[in-house]
């Protein structure tokens, strides 16, 4: 019974992550949804007999996670929304389309592989990205920002979390910098900070002086770091 239990309240947890990440919408909710977003959406149209829908879900669902606050993503049940499903012209499941914000008629449709990676890859390049890719000729200019964070990271692309900081904090500019590369190395000689390129490191501050930020890297310790600015 202990073991039985156990399953059953790991599959209720499970779910409930679920519906708190991917949201699903119906005939009802369909449209007032998407029109009243003010960020772009992807609605994922599947059957729940539909074994490549079956797969493809927790990974859509933790894309959705990873998205939060940038792009919304959604779900329909195409079995109990029949109506619904078919205003979409859908030829097949599982199918996602691409909703401008403030719209209920979808752009395009996703034609990118049902990885969790690509469909956030995909979805990022629906956005307006906030955040400043650092070059040498920029530093000067960014340096002078009332109020500045920079991520120095090993890749070329900034992490997912710099994105959802600088959606969320509109009034700090935010940056990224591959460490080693002639931005860094003119970054590293107007602050003085010497620049691991091993590792993350972030210096927040403004005005001319930035300083290395000597807490974590979770989201919610670099959000008061910024809040501190």
């Amino acid at each position: 019974m202990k073991t039985i239990s156990a399953v059953l309240l790991a599959s209720i947890l499970i779910s409930a992550v679920s519906a708190y990440y991917l949201p699903t919408l119906d005939e009802s909710s369909f449209t007032s949804k998407l029109s009243a977003s003010s960020r772009p959406s992807l609605v994922f149209f599947g059957a729940s007999w539909c074994g490549h829908c079956k797969n493809f879900k927790p990974k859509y669902t933790a894309a959705a996670e990873k998205l939060t606050g940038l792009v919304d993503l959604y779900y329909v049940e195409c079995t109990t929304n029949m109506n619904l499903c078919g205003r979409m012209g859908l030829q097949g499941y599982p199918t996602v389309k691409v909703f401008p914000a403030h719209s209920s008629s979808p752009q395009t449709d996703y034609q990118g592989q049902r990885e969790v990676g690509a469909v956030i890859d995909y979805a990022l390049t629906l956005i307006h990205r906030r955040v400043v890719s650092l070059t040498a000729a920029k530093v000067d200019a960014f340096l002078q920002s009332e109020k500045a964070m920079v991520a120095v990271t090993e890749k070329a692309t900034p992490p997912l979390l710099l994105h959802i900081l600088a959606e969320e904090h509109k009034d700090v500019v935010i940056a990224h910098v591959k460490a080693g590369s002639p931005a860094a190395k003119e970054l590293e000689k107007q602050t003085g900070v010497v620049l691991d390129g091993d590792s993350k490191t972030v210096l927040l501050g403004g005005r001319g002086k930035l300083v290395p930020h000597q807490g974590g890297m979770k989201k919610n310790e670099l959000v008061a770091a910024i809040k501190g600015l």
